[in-house]
């Protein structure tokens, strides 16, 4: 090999690791950078009002997304939720016609579990075209859950009537009578499914089929006149001790809840029902619309 091609070699070599060496300043690390020894990034630390982490933002199973700290954020919630079943919205005037009005709410809120802690009634339509009353309980350890929901009125089959009231001794009680082919009314204990859980207390029954869980029930066949049957308890008992036991419960009443329905020129017809009804004067409902219910629990979230 020539010298010339030698040089031109040398010069070659040259040029290429200067390239090199060039290239190698531009992308080095800055000193003060340390590369974790794994390849999964570490956790970003969260600040207050900043985004959380995915591991705070997935729940476990059968746990819920927000944690209320008290019963009246809990009960707004449930109230939002379920708006459009808790007034008219949804009636249409014919459905009002047949006892469905509930106008703008039927809501309450107060304590018939004897806890301190009120709880949630509220009356709603469904697709069975009828009235029911649910009622939520709430606490720390649980939130809110629902431990009662019956039918309290259809607006099909026959004429109905319903009153949700609270005793002097805050026992919570419904009364209701059913005129059709087979009548019937009557007073049952409202129960709401409260621990232990494996227990399962009877609820107030809308239908002859229960009579025993009434305190007091009274049935007649339209057919038979003479078929009347008077119940205390489960057990037969006289029309005398029947109808005194009647008076006594209604002079009992320290607070009506609910009550309805009302039917056009009809107005309120509960109190045109039985004659222990017509005896006393006509209840003012206990309770709230839906806008004043939310108001009122707004209200309540500042002072607990």
């Amino acid at each position: 090999m020539t010298i010339k091609k030698k040089l031109y070699i040398c010069f070659v070599v040259a040029c290429l690791l200067g390239i090199m060496a060039g290239c190698s300043d531009n992308n080095a690390l800055p000193s003060e950078t340390n590369l974790p020894d794994s390849e999964t990034p570490p956790d970003i630390p969260t600040q207050e009002g900043s985004l959380p982490t995915v591991s705070n933002v997935l729940p476990d199973k059968g746990t819920t997304l927000k944690k209320y700290d008290n019963y009246a954020e809990a009960y707004l919630n449930i109230l939002k939720e379920n708006k459009l079943t808790m007034t008219n919205t949804q009636l249409s005037d014919s459905q009002k016609n047949m006892g469905l009005d509930i106008g703008d709410g039927e809501i309450a809120v107060v304590d018939v579990l004897g806890n301190e802690t009120p709880e949630l009634l509220y009356i709603y339509t469904d697709a069975n075209i009828s009235n029911s009353i649910e009622i939520y309980t709430y606490t720390e350890q649980e939130g809110a859950k629902s431990v009662f929901d019956s039918e309290l009125y259809t607006a099909v089959g026959g004429e109905g009537n319903y009153c949700v009231f609270l005793t002097r001794d805050r026992d919570l009680m419904l009364y209701y009578s059913y005129s059709g082919a087979y009548s019937f009314y009557g007073f049952w204990p409202i129960i709401p499914k409260i621990e232990p859980e494996n227990v399962d207390p009877k609820e107030p029954s809308l239908n002859n089929d229960d009579c025993d869980a009434a305190q007091l029930y009274f049935s007649l066949d339209h057919e038979n006149k003479e078929a009347k049957t008077y119940k205390q308890y489960g057990k037969d008992v006289p029309k005398e001790q029947f109808h005194k036991a009647a008076n006594d419960m209604m002079g009992n009443i320290s607070q009506v809840i609910f009550q309805g329905p009302v039917l056009g020129d009809y107005g309120l017809r509960l109190y045109k029902d039985q004659d222990f009804w017509k005896d006393v004067p006509p209840f003012e409902a206990n309770n709230m619309t839906y806008d004043e219910a939310v108001a009122w629990l707004e209200a309540q979230i500042g002072n607990q």
